[in-house]
């Protein structure tokens, strides 16, 4: 399985790809939008994970340029962050149908679980 991950904070970065090769998942790590949707198209990864929050996007805007390609493929768009939503954003994140998790309480081991049945 592979996975790439978009987050903009280092050390968030490195502990969601450290959790995800723990779960045996081949990983994939960038730190910006725009560099994340260049690896999207190399990689056709099975699951995106990205933070609410990055440089020169946020997860919304994100998806919206790669809505496209999520329609046409079996890929999974989760997006994990450390800060709280708005009740808007969550709103939109639920009408999008987005899942979004906490990084506290994230597990990668539980979302390939959730999405992929062993």
């Amino acid at each position: 399985m592979k996975v790439l991950i978009i987050h903009e904070h280092y050390n968030a970065r490195k502990g969601i790809v450290r959790d995800f090769r723990r779960a045996r998942a081949e990983v994939y790590a960038t730190s910006s939008g725009e560099a994340g949707i260049s690896a999207l198209h190399e990689l056709l990864p099975d699951i995106i994970v990205t933070d609410f929050y990055l440089d020169d996007m946020n997860a919304f805007e994100f998806y919206e340029q790669i809505k496209p390609v999520l329609a046409a493929s079996a890929m999974r768009f989760v997006i994990v962050s450390a800060l709280r939503f708005t009740l808007f954003e969550r709103e939109d994140a639920r009408n999008l149908k987005i899942p979004v998790y906490y990084l506290g309480a994230f597990s990668a081991k539980q979302l390939i679980k959730s999405y992929f049945a062993e």
